[in-house]
């Protein structure tokens, strides 16, 4: 029996990243720019280095990351997600990258084996679980960063249009924007664009994930590209 894809999942991520990943990818291959990583490359110096991407997704991150490390390993806790990632890997030829299946809460790497811990718009998790986990795979001296979207920014400029915002990370009580500024982290926002070229492309990945308010308001307004706000919170691990 086939199944045909439903308009959207309406903000159903678990939903996404379990039965449609390739739409997910479709999303994440969409660039961005600046691109983040460059960006954070510059600030935290990545050439050479042992990095884990913690929630590595389909890969997208974890193929940039390997242009400038010595070496990255994903961490992905979807199976059907990191598959699509081992495959991309394999494909490209990258040779400095492995990917493998983990919970953020309890990442399978040894204490102190990377120099850079990241997570791009890692979702659930506990977060101080989260925090404890990366910093204790970080060597001493070494960063560990989240990326995130800014407060009032969940979905980029068309967050007041998507219907669940319960999802916005503002500095309330128990939000990563709470917690990892009293954990010690610093921040700092980078703008962003993302161009999907046509109304149609937008529909299908960005509407498809957020909602049928969103579909409606991007073939209305013609949207084709999207700005972001996101939130660097980062931090490097003191010696002791």
């Amino acid at each position: 029996m086939t199944f045909s894809r439903p308009e959207t999942i309406e903000e159903e991520w678990d939903i996404l990243y379990r039965d449609y990943p390739e739409v997910y990818d479709a999303w994440v291959k969409i660039e961005m720019e600046p691109d983040i990583i460059a960006v954070l490359n510059d600030q935290f110096h990545f050439v050479g280095k042992k990095i884990a991407d913690i929630g590595s997704g389909t890969g997208s991150s974890t193929i940039r990351l390997a242009k400038y490390a010595d070496s990255v390993v994903g961490i992905e806790i979807e199976e059907a997600m990191n598959a699509i990632a081992l495959s991309k890997i394999q494909a490209m030829g990258i040779r400095n990258v492995q990917c493998g299946l983990g919970d953020a809460e309890s990442i399978p790497l040894r204490d102190c084996s990377v120099d850079v811990a990241i997570a791009v718009t890692l979702a659930g998790g506990d977060i101080r679980k989260v925090a404890d986990e990366m910093e204790r795979i970080t060597k001493v001296g070494g960063v560990v960063i989240r990326i995130d979207c800014a407060p009032g920014w969940y979905g980029g400029e068309l967050n007041p249009v998507i219907t669940n915002s319960e999802r916005d990370e503002s500095p309330k009580k128990g939000s990563r924007n709470e917690i990892l500024p009293a954990l010690g982290y610093a921040a700092m926002d980078v703008w962003l664009d993302q161009d999907y070229g046509t109304v149609e492309k937008a529909i299908e990945t960005y509407g498809f994930i957020h909602g049928k308010a969103v579909i409606d308001y991007i073939r209305a307004n013609g949207v084709t590209s999207i700005k972001w706000k996101m939130r660097v919170h980062y931090k490097h691990k003191p010696h002791f």
